[in-house]
C-alpha cells in the first residue's frame, strides 16, 4: 500500500475519531440535561434526594454552569427538608464563605453540620471537632471536640484517626496517651493516610504504646515516601542508614 493511501486512511480514521468524540459528547450532555430536568422537577415536588443532586450539579458544574449561588439555594432546601448531605454541604459553604452572598458564618456552619452531625455524618462530625478544637468562633470545648473527632473516627474516617492520635500522643488538651494514640495512628496508616504511616512507625521502632517492632516500620515508611510525603522519605533514608550501620539491628529513637 502506497504512502499516500496511507495518509489517506489515517486522516479518514482521525476524522471519523473527531467525530465520533464529538458525538459522544453531545450524547453525554444530552443525558445530562435530561437528569438535571428530571431532577428539577422532583426537586420542585419536594424530593431532598433530588433537590441534593441538583445543588451539587451546580456546586461543581456537571452538566450546567457552576453556579455556587444556585447551589446553596437547592442544598438550602434539601437541608430544610433533613436531608444530611445537604446539611453538611451547607454547613461546609458557610464555614469556606463560598457563594457569593454567603460569608464565612462559623455559628451557621455549625448549626447545619450539627444536624448532619447528629444523624451519622462522619465528615460533619469531623468539622464540629475541628471548630470545637481550635475555638473558631469562640466555641473551644475540648471535650466536645474529642466526642466529635471519636464518633468521625469510630465511623472509619482517617482524618479524625489521625487527629486523635496526635492529640493523645502531644497529650495537647488530653491525658497523654501512647497506648491510644497507636491505635489511632495504625488504623489511619491502614487506611493509607501518609502522616499516620510515618508516625506509627516511629512508635513501632521506639516501642512506644506498642510492642518495639523493627522490621513493620520500614513497610509504611515506604508506603508514606512513594505517596510523597516528605518526612517518610527522610525517615526511610534513616531507616536503611541506621540499619547498615547497625547491621539490621537499627537503634533509632522516634522522634517526636
Amino acid at each position: 500500500m502506497g504512502k499516500e493511501n496511507l495518509r489517506t486512511r489515517a486522516l479518514l480514521h482521525f476524522g471519523l475519531g473527531k467525530r465520533l468524540r464529538v458525538v459522544m459528547q453531545q450524547l453525554s450532555l444530552r443525558l445530562v440535561s435530561r437528569g438535571l430536568w428530571r431532577s428539577e422537577q422532583s426537586g420542585k415536588d419536594g424530593d431532598a434526594s433530588a433537590q441534593t443532586n441538583i445543588a451539587r450539579m451546580f456546586e461543581h458544574g456537571v452538566g450546567v454552569d457552576k453556579d455556587e449561588s444556585e447551589a446553596i439555594l437547592w442544598y438550602g432546601r434539601a437541608a430544610d427538608r433533613g436531608n444530611a448531605g445537604a446539611q453538611n454541604n451547607l454547613g461546609r459553604m458557610y464555614e469556606d464563605g463560598r457563594g457569593g452572598f454567603v460569608t464565612n458564618d462559623e455559628i451557621e456552619a455549625v448549626r447545619w453540620h450539627n444536624l448532619a452531625a447528629e444523624q451519622g455524618v462522619k465528615e460533619a462530625q469531623f468539622a464540629l471537632g475541628n471548630v470545637y478544637d481550635e475555638g473558631r468562633g469562640g466555641l473551644k470545648d475540648t471535650d466536645k471536640a474529642v466526642y466529635w473527632y471519636r464518633s468521625s473516627a469510630n465511623q472509619g474516617l482517617k482524618e479524625a484517626q489521625f487527629t486523635l492520635g496526635s492529640m493523645y500522643a502531644s497529650g495537647q488538651d488530653v491525658p497523654k496517651n501512647e497506648q491510644e494514640a497507636a491505635m489511632w495512628y495504625e488504623n489511619a496508616a491502614n487506611l493509607r493516610f501518609t502522616g499516620a504511616q510515618n508516625n506509627i512507625a516511629w512508635m513501632l521502632l521506639g516501642g512506644q504504646g506498642v510492642p518495639q517492632n523493627l522490621g513493620l516500620p520500614k513497610d509504611f515508611f515506604i508506603a508514606a515516601a512513594a505517596e510523597g510525603h516528605a518526612f517518610s522519605q527522610l525517615s526511610l533514608a534513616h531507616f536503611f542508614h541506621m540499619n547498615s550501620i547497625e547491621g539490621g539491628d537499627p537503634d533509632i529513637v522516634a522522634a517526636e
